[in-house]
């Protein structure tokens, strides 16, 4: 008999893991709801995941229009952005809510797009994701370098893509990275 108790001390019986799961539970719960309640205070977006209607072919051949895409908001509070992510984000100065495209250039970073490449700290990026070679030179000269708290991003149809290389500034606050898209036909390639 006591051979027994012993063993039923190694292990946890069924109400303690009941119990265990509970605590866990509601550790959660309050740890998203405090993330709320900052976020809420600060202004910032809950973290979350969110789906997106992709409106345009700007992204294509890996976002079709129409396509729904999943996203995780907020990933960038607790991550650095890595180059090939494609992002949900805001453009106060355009007229649609977010636009979905993909990190080109990271803080740092000297950006260039020449002979139908994207050039990344002086070497040619393979890129077998996008539509087709960039018909444009950007910048007209030299190369954009990346400010420290910044990223450039282009559409991986670049040459119907209002991005980056259209927009002045060019470079994008990571600030206003609303996403991380995570549907899995469309992860950094």
């Amino acid at each position: 008999m006591s051979g027994n108790v012993g063993a039923r001390r190694g292990r946890p019986s069924q109400a303690k893991h009941v119990l265990l799961a509970a605590v866990c539970l509601l550790g959660f719960a309050c740890l998203i709801g405090g993330a709320r309640l900052v976020a809420l205070r600060t202004g910032l977006m809950t973290p979350g995941l969110r789906s997106y209607r992709i409106e345009s072919g700007t992204m294509e051949p890996t976002c079709k229009a129409g396509q729904t895409v999943f996203a995780v908001q907020g990933y960038y509070l607790l991550h650095p952005p890595q180059f090939g992510d494609i992002v949900v984000l805001k453009k106060p100065d355009l007229t649609r809510r977010v636009l979905i495209k993909r990190i080109v250039g990271l803080p740092g970073d000297r950006i260039k797009v020449s002979d139908g490449k994207l050039w990344r700290n002086g070497q040619a990026v393979s890129e077998p994701y996008i539509k087709e070679p960039m018909a444009y030179t950007w910048p007209d000269r030299g190369e954009i370098t990346v400010p420290s708290d910044a990223v450039v991003v282009l559409g991986d149809n670049r040459n119907d893509s209002p991005d980056s290389h259209t927009w002045s500034p060019p470079c994008i606050p990571v600030r206003d990275i609303v996403a991380m898209v995570a549907s899995p036909q469309v992860q950094r390639r």
